[in-house]
């Protein structure tokens, strides 16, 4: 319990307060468990206080001294704190979740197990700060110096990280789940064993970090610098069932080329997984040897698929196989669509693209035409525009069909299909991969 001398000196007023802190520099003060929602206590000073289990929720504490004090257990959601000093105070477990923490001084303060939820650290000193176990989750990171913190086994999940400086920091076991980092300095971060499923990482500085054994289903490297350590083993699921290792592992850090192919129409899970089985049948017949299938996103009116490879040119030259489940694809005008793009901008396989027509190769269309006649859907849906989105020259490509052509395909009826199929993976002497129906099963196995 608090103090009640302290707790009346407290209630005189900020400028009471702190002249009694000046005049009794040897007593430290005890205001624990007091209750101080909604009070305007800007400019106090509360450095090396007991504040143990104290509700500061919705205060205003702009500029407000906190060092070295005792901030245990306390609820200050919501609060403003910007430009206040927290150095070397004790936060362990913490509700600050809300809280705007613009331009505070964190340096080398205890916030472990804390609630930090959507809270706000714009351009905030956290530099050796104690966040393990902490929740972070849609944080916000914006020009935050968090170089040698620790962050491990932290939930990270969906927060934003802008020219941000986790140089050096531990995220060891951490949650970043959805997580932005942009333009971000990652130099000698350690990532092992995290879950950065559906992360984003665009324009950072990867130089000497580590990734071992981190799941990066659906991770999107985009214009990285420097090299990091590359990973012997990487995680596609959180219990390690599908795993990336040897050259795989090394792929993912080492390959410069993303192409995202934008749809105009979203596809259904059950089209997506038979198009991975495609693409697998494509690396498997040496097609699409050197290129993968690296991300997909979904909305209510579109799907963008994402393709890796250590160069441009690769993705190019199969395109037309990528393609081939599309049936509109066959009438893209692929002469017109690159005229867009000057002659320093192609590559080979670009010029390939053209000269072919786009017209995918025999051993890739039994299997294209079996999936487009599973999936009636796939005859009306259309590449609108493809971007790049790795490292070198980055622009969109707006696709342009043949008008005939499309019509024509336009015109011809496509069959209903009220079945929902899923996908069954049938084992024996030779694993056959069939889609069950209620009327029918489908084989997709290519002899």
């Amino acid at each position: 319990m608090a103090n009640p001398e302290h707790s009346a000196k407290l209630i005189e007023g900020v400028e009471s307060w702190n002249a009694w802190r000046k005049e009794n520099p040897d007593v430290r003060p005890d205001l624990s468990g007091m209750y101080l929602s909604k009070m305007h206590l800007n400019h106090a000073d509360f450095h090396d206080a007991d504040l143990r289990e104290v509700n500061l929720c919705e205060a205003v504490l702009r500029d407000t001294d906190f060092s070295g004090a005792d901030l245990r257990g306390a609820d200050v959601s919501d609060a403003n704190l910007s430009d206040a000093n927290l150095s070397h105070a004790n936060f362990t477990e913490i509700n600050l979740s809300n809280a705007d923490l613009f331009r505070v001084n964190l340096r080398e303060t205890d916030l472990s197990r804390s609630y930090l939820c959507q809270a706000s650290f714009v351009e905030a000193h956290l530099n050796r700060v104690n966040l393990g176990r902490a929740n972070l989750s849609e944080v916000d990171f914006f020009a935050t110096d968090l170089s040698d913190a620790d962050l491990h086994e932290a939930n990270l999940s969906e927060a934003n990280f802008f020219v941000t400086d986790l140089s050096r920091s531990n995220l060891c076991g951490a949650k970043l789940w959805g997580v932005e980092l942009h333009e971000s300095n990652l130099t000698a971060v350690n990532l092992a064993n995290s879950n950065m499923w559906l992360s984003h990482l665009n324009r950072c500085n990867l130089t000497d970090a580590i990734f071992e054994n981190a799941v990066v289903k659906d991770l999107r490297l985009n214009e990285m610098k420097g090299q990091p350590q590359i990973p012997s083993r990487l995680r596609l699921d959180e219990e390690g069932r599908e795993l990336l290792t040897g050259r795989k592992a090394q792929d993912l850090f080492l390959a410069s080329a993303l192409v995202e192919l934008y749809l105009d129409s979203p596809l259904a899970p059950i089209e997506l997984t038979c198009l991975q089985l495609y693409l697998i049948h494509l690396e498997q017949s040496r097609i699409a040897s050197g290129v993968r299938f690296f991300y997909h996103q979904n909305d209510i009116q579109s799907t963008v698929l994402c393709f890796q490879a250590s160069a441009y040119e690769k993705i190019y030259s199969c395109l037309p196989d990528l393609l081939a489940p599309f049936q509109q694809s066959r009438f893209i005008d692929w002469k017109e669509t690159l005229s867009a793009i000057s002659s320093q901008e192609r590559n080979e396989g670009m010029a390939k693209l053209v000269n072919s027509f786009g017209l995918a190769k025999e051993m890739a269309r039994p299997l294209a035409i079996r999936i487009a006649g599973i999936f009636p859907h796939l005859h009306t849906v259309r590449i609108t525009c493809i971007k790049h989105a790795g490292n070198g020259p980055r622009f969109h490509i707006k696709i342009v069909q043949k008008t005939v052509e499309t019509r024509r395909i336009e015109e011809t009826p496509v069959p209903d299909s009220d079945d929902s199929p899923f996908l069954m993976v049938a084992l024996s002497d030779e694993m056959g991969i069939y889609l069950v129906r209620h009327h029918a099963i489908d084989c997709l196995t290519v002899e």
